[in-house]
Parts: C-alpha cells; sequence; structure tokens
C-alpha cells in the first residue's frame, strides 16, 4: 500500500519512528512535514516577527505549505493519507483531498489545544476515521461516531531503545525532558526535581531548564544538558539511571508520554505520575506512580533501597513493552481500519 504520511519533524523522532514502522509492514511510504521546507520556515521565523504581521504572515505560510502538501498527495497518488496531529496543513487542503477520493486517517497526539486547535478539530472533520492517545473518547464524541473514534497510544522503538550490555548505572535518578517557561509543566518539573534529596546523583537533561534557576538554584548543579537530545543519546542516558522519574505534561489529563515506553524499552526502572491509561497499557501497579509531588521522595527512597526488586520490575516492563506498546503495533493496530 502507499501511504502519505504527514508529522512535523522535531526531536522527539515519531515521524522517523511511525514511517519506520509502516515501512517494516511492506508499505510504501511518502513522508510529508508540515512544518514546510527549510524556505518556509525561515520565512515564517522572520515574517511572523514583524509588526503587524504576525497572523497574516502566518496564514500565508500555511496556504504555501498546504498547497505544496496537496501537489505531494497528487504526485504521489496514495491508497492512504495519514495526518499525525497535523495543524500547519490547512482543513481546506484536507477537504479538497477527500473531495477528490483520498481515504485519510488523523491521528490525535496530543490534546487540541490553544491557537491551532479549531484546525486540528476541523481537519479531522474531514478523515474516515479519527484517533486519539486519550483513551476515554468523550472529548471528540460530539464530532464522530463512536465507530469511527479509536483509541492509539504513543510508543516506542526498540531498535533506538534498548539496554547497553557493560554500562553502569551512573546516576540515581535522571530526569530527560524539556522545561517549558511558558506553561505549567516548567514549574511542576522544576519543582519535583528540585525537590530530590542531596543524598542523591540526579542528573538532567532538558531545554529551557537555565530559565528555572534563580526559582530552583538546586537545577543548575543537576543540569547534564540544556538542549533537546537526539534518541541515541537519551537511550544512553536511560541506561546509566538507577531510577528514570518521567512526569507527564499536566494537560494530558489520561494519555500516557512516548518517554515511558521508550524508558521500558531501555530496561531503565522508571517512577512515573499517575495516568488513567497506565493500567490499561501495562499491568496494573507495574510501573510505580505518584499522585502527589510530596510522595516522590517517598517513592525514591522506597525503590533505591531495592535494587534487585527495581532490575526484576524493569525486566518485566521491557518484556510487556516489546509485546504491546512499540511503534509497530501502533500501525498494525492503525490500518485495521483501513478498507480499500
Amino acid at each position: 500500500m502507499r501511504i502519505h504520511y504527514t508529522i512535523s519533524a522535531w526531536h522527539g523522532g515519531f515521524q522517523l519512528f511511525f514511517s519506520k514502522a509502516l515501512r517494516s509492514l511492506g508499505h510504501e511510504v511518502f513522508y510529508f512535514d508540515d512544518l514546510g521546507t527549510k524556505a518556509q520556515r525561515y520565512a515564517r521565523r522572520i515574517f511572523t516577527r514583524l509588526p503587524g504581521m504576525q497572523y497574516s504572515a502566518d496564514d500565508r505560510i500555511r496556504e504555501w505549505v498546504s498547497r505544496d502538501w496537496l501537489r505531494s498527495i497528487r504526485a504521489f497518488k496514495p491508497d492512504l493519507i495519514i495526518l499525525q496531529n497535523a495543524p500547519e496543513i490547512l482543513p481546506a487542503a484536507i477537504k479538497e483531498a477527500k473531495a477528490e477520493g483520498y481515504k485519510i486517517f488523523y491521528w490525535s497526539d496530543s490534546p487540541s489545544a490553544g491557537g491551532r486547535a479549531k484546525d486540528i478539530l476541523a481537519g479531522m472533520s474531514f478523515a474516515d476515521e479519527v484517533f486519539s492517545i486519550d483513551r476515554s473518547k468523550e472529548w471528540m464524541t460530539c464530532l464522530f461516531p463512536r465507530e469511527n473514534f479509536h483509541f492509539l497510544p504513543l510508543a516506542g522503538d526498540p531498535d533506538i531503545f534498548h539496554p547497553l550490555p557493560g554500562v553502569e548505572k551512573e546516576y540515581d535518578i535522571v530526569y530527560v525532558g524539556s522545561f517549558p517557561p511558558q506553561t505549567g509543566d516548567g514549574v511542576i518539573r522544576a519543582q519535583i526535581i528540585s525537590n530530590i534529596s542531596d543524598k542523591y546523583k540526579v542528573a538532567v537533561l532538558g531545554n529551557n531548564i537555565a530559565y528555572w534557576y534563580k526559582l530552583y538554584p538546586k537545577l543548575e548543579k543537576m543540569t547534564l544538558s540544556t538542549k533537546a537530545l537526539p534518541a541515541e543519546e537519551i537511550n544512553k542516558i536511560y541506561n546509566k539511571a538507577k531510577i528514570v522519574l518521567a512526569p507527564h505534561s499536566y494537560s494530558h489529563v489520561e494519555s500516557v508520554s512516548a518517554r515511558v515506553h521508550e524508558t521500558a524499552l531501555t530496561g531503565a526502572f522508571q517512577i512515573t505520575d499517575w495516568r488513567h491509561d497506565l493500567d490499561e497499557l501495562y499491568p496494573a501497579k507495574l510501573i510505580p506512580r505518584f499522585n502527589w509531588a510530596k510522595d516522590v521522595n517517598n517513592l525514591i527512597d522506597h525503590w533505591m533501597a531495592k535494587p534487585e526488586e527495581r532490575e526484576e520490575t524493569a525486566k518485566q516492563i521491557r518484556e510487556h513493552a516489546l509485546k504491546h506498546n512499540t511503534w509497530r503495533h501502533r500501525a498494525e493496530e492503525m490500518l485495521k481500519y483501513f478498507k480499500s
């Protein structure tokens, strides 16, 4: 089958992981970056900063990208179009592709919020099938009947995230992720991590972490990197951790982050915050979780004192992830709904 796949290229690597999963099933995949070409990205950075042009320039560039998207579809002639949270592709372009007879799947891998939400939701309305990382499905039932709206969580790539033989556990606690200065996620993560006891060796790798040093000065001495890392480097640092701490974005009320699956595949032990979907995706209570930030240190103390139990639990989590939570599993699940 010929599949036209659209998602933004970003450091999370979803575009690489899911494309590879589709190809591993024998499909031909054309990848389209909804952020556009280098020229289009550059134009967006320049013109959206000019006084009075922010919105008009952004709209023009999105129209430009959307025209290119339609041209690529007409040239490739796919059997299936998949969009994965692609707000830069205008709904009018998706409607036009639908009118031309193409089958369209839309996968929402993040809550539809902010200025792009209207375009994501409008774009979804022209899809044949909609997939969401939120299990409850309640937020979309006003637009879609349940039979056309499917639970499809994120996943991990076992070719990238895997145990590294001979690597020593260099750090007690590791956190890898962003510290956004403009949302509550930055506050939550900064507070939780800076409150970890000084008796533990903590390694933090996250872009924008320096923004929080003034409020949480302990973070600075914990920081190994202030940049987003490639997946291969994240795998190495997880392999060096006795415990990986993985708090979610607070805007994801139910869904499980790809980081949970990636950590699982490395064979590292992890602690995360409570999610509805954890017990849907892993055996009940297998991954330790906390409801309140004040409970994090007690969990760390409890599990640091049990190295053998940590190792056995991490092994079970990895085995389950390999059997159920890879990107190939997600590709197989999605394509069950394709009807030619």
